[in-house]
């Protein structure tokens, strides 16, 4: 036996291997021969697909052993499925192995990349919230979603002791200059009784903070050093 049309719906990069995922897709729920099914047989029916990842569509052709395979309470109803359609006559008729762990392992590269949007984006609506001078969003989103991964959150582990500090409020330049000049990376940008403190970085002070039970909301970076009693 083999899934209908699995070459269609299960398409994927053929230099990987077989992955350890197999695609849903959306349009079932407009499918009037899915709807027709119960619950029940609809678990049946993905956990079909799985065990005929491993051998391009195909799985034995004996409902006791796919109930034994794949781990269901009761032994599906084959001719119900090929009757709707989702499976028919061909394949492969020997054993069949359950999910592989070995081929694809990694997630597909295009799913890394939207996962990399995604991430970047919840980081520019972070930034976003709590940059002061909110003008020009679109060149300000594009700045920062040019920053690596690394540089967003060191910007991001900064900007709450900046944006604190009452001469930032007062003179706070426009998004995408603070983004593409890298201000967060300024040597000496606050002192403490004129002494640098640059040589902590954001994040040191805020975990030296955290260490000596601190609050940090709204304290700049030159209050919480002067609170933990910093001397360089």
């Amino acid at each position: 036996m083999r899934v209908t049309n699995w070459e269609k719906w299960q398409s994927y990069r053929s230099d990987r291997g077989t992955p350890p995922w197999i695609k849903v897709h959306r349009n079932l729920h407009s499918n009037s021969e899915w709807a027709e099914m119960t619950d029940s047989e609809k678990g049946q029916l993905l956990s079909i697909w799985l065990l005929a990842a491993d051998k391009s569509g195909s799985f034995p052709d004996d409902s006791t052993l796919i109930q034994k395979m794949c781990m269901m309470d009761n032994a599906p109803d084959l001719n119900r499925f090929k009757e709707l359609g989702f499976i028919e006559e061909g394949g492969c008729q020997g054993d069949v192995k359950a999910a592989s762990t070995e081929g694809q392992d990694d997630v597909p590269e295009e799913s890394r990349v939207d996962q990399s949007r995604v991430e970047g984006q919840t980081r520019f609506d972070t930034f976003w919230s709590m940059y002061p001078n909110k003008i020009k969003k679109k060149p300000a989103k594009s700045a920062f979603l040019n920053l690596t991964n690394t540089d967003q959150q060191a910007l991001l582990d900064h900007l709450p002791l900046r944006v604190a500090d009452s001469g930032f409020q007062q003179y706070t330049p426009h998004p995408t200059t603070f983004i593409n000049q890298r201000r967060w990376e300024d040597e000496n940008w606050q002192r403490v009784n004129n002494t640098p403190t640059r040589d902590l970085t954001d994040r040191e002070v805020l975990k030296l903070a955290q260490k000596a039970k601190l609050s940090t909301a709204g304290k700049s970076r030159s209050e919480l050093l002067d609170k933990i009693g910093y001397q360089r």
